[in-house]
């Protein structure tokens, strides 16, 4: 689970007309984890092993506004369905959920790339 805010950088294409609106994103993540044997859930001395991880959470992305292909029907999906915005979206998300470094919880987390079509109402 992530709490993220987003900064969105969309002067380019309002002012410059240039279609590119780059975006960052930060925040907390929180993941419940627990260890299986495939049956039942470990054990290490008697203790469930099981439990949860926090830390940061932030993600680096670059939108390509698809209104810019094509103003006039951009203009009448708007008018009709009320999506003022399209986006082609590409987005780098990184999470290493490790307590900040305490060092007692178990690490979650990995590097991911979504690429995604967004649309803003």
């Amino acid at each position: 689970m992530y709490a993220v805010g987003v900064l969105r950088a969309d002067v380019l294409a309002r002012e410059a007309h240039i279609p590119l609106v780059p975006y960052v994103k930060g925040g907390l993540g929180y993941a419940l984890w627990w260890v299986s044997d495939g049956e039942e859930t470990a054990e290490e001395e008697g203790a469930l092993e099981r439990g949860r991880s926090y830390d940061g959470q932030y993600a680096l992305g670059i939108m390509l506004l698809l209104d810019a292909l094509d103003e006039d029907s951009a203009l009448e999906i708007d008018h009709v369905s009320g999506v003022n915005n399209s986006y082609v979206f590409a987005e780098l998300s990184v999470s290493y959920l490790d307590g900040f470094g305490s060092g007692n919880q178990m690490h979650v987390g990995t590097a991911s790339w979504f690429l995604g079509i967004a649309l803003e109402m």
